[in-house]
């Protein structure tokens, strides 16, 4: 993360702006439930037409500033990833002209491939996410509590008992991803190295008619970097799934604990949408922020 961070810290005139891009994309986020509760209660409720119209107008207006910071956080993540990419890889090139046979021979020529090549874009990867989603969900995930609370304190255990489960399941996600993704590099580096071997060895290969030795080789290490790859995504790929489950069941429970409330008119049926809205940006934060933690290992291994 540091290697990452000595990189973009350099640029601070864009991160300036990828810091703003994020907090006009949270602040238009967290403010329409808001307004959307006011037309369903002030508009809709009440029948007034008028007020109905103001607020889908205030609304429009904070749609477009909406999609004008998403604008400016993606070209701002977007420009300080790709220009973070092209001088760690000119720097890592100049290292390389530096390094002396000894070195070449102690790190491997497979290694240095993958680390100019894949490790550097899987770095890539994480930096661009962690600057779009960095910013934005922990600040929506503050805000979105904070107006939970703000708009129904008796419904907010229930987000409360939800959050832990989303704790439990990524930290599962990240003990168990650490070791593939270890296992992963080592079998991407061998597979690097096979192939190598192959072209340079390509005349000595066919003098001795060794191909189907080679590719007997080769399929055995493919197959092997195939299954780590595999448990690795299935590992990954069941924490959106567990979390989306999780989201339903706090929102079924919340609407079965609203309903007398709602018939003793102590909540109305605005805040109770908006209270759902800010409960499942609350998750939703969360779940994208749990997405970079379930990439740090595969970050932490290539970096």
């Amino acid at each position: 993360m540091g290697l990452i961070w000595s990189y973009l810290s350099s640029k601070p005139k864009w991160l300036a702006l990828d810091i703003l891009g994020g907090l006009l994309f949270v602040l238009v986020n967290l403010g329409l439930p808001t307004i959307l509760a006011r037309m369903i209660d002030q508009g809709i409720m009440q029948q007034d037409t008028k007020a109905l119209y103001g607020w889908t107008l205030v609304m429009f207006v904070i749609i477009v500033l909406g999609v004008l910071g998403r604008i400016i956080l993606s070209y701002a993540s977007g420009k300080l990833t790709t220009t973070m990419i092209k001088e760690l890889r000119n720097d890592m090139y100049r290292q390389l002209q530096d390094y002396s046979h000894t070195e070449y021979e102690k790190i491997g020529v497979a290694s240095l491939v993958t680390r100019m090549t894949s490790d550097a874009f899987v770095l890539m990867q994480f930096a661009e996410m962690s600057l779009r989603l960095g910013v934005v969900t922990p600040l929506m995930m503050i805000f979105s509590v904070l107006m939970i609370f703000l708009t129904s304190p008796s419904l907010a255990w229930i987000v409360a008992v939800s959050m832990p489960f989303l704790v439990l399941v990524v930290v599962y996600v990240v003990v168990k991803t650490r070791p593939l993704s270890e296992k992963q590099q080592e079998s991407l580096d061998h597979i690097n190295q096979l192939v190598r071997e192959n072209l340079t060895g390509l005349r000595v290969i066919r003098a001795f008619s060794r191909e189907a030795f080679q590719q007997e080789r080769f399929d055995e290490r493919n197959q092997e970097y195939a299954g780590i790859s595999k448990r690795l995504f299935t590992l990954t790929g069941l924490t959106e799934p567990l979390f989306v489950q999780i989201i339903i069941a706090m929102i079924v429970a919340i609407v079965w604990f609203a309903l007398d409330p709602l018939a003793k008119g102590q909540i109305q049926i605005g805040d109770l949408v908006a209270f759902i809205e800010y409960s499942f940006h609350a998750l939703f934060s969360f779940l994208m922020f749990a997405n970079l933690f379930t990439m740090y290992p595969k970050m932490a291994v290539s970096s």
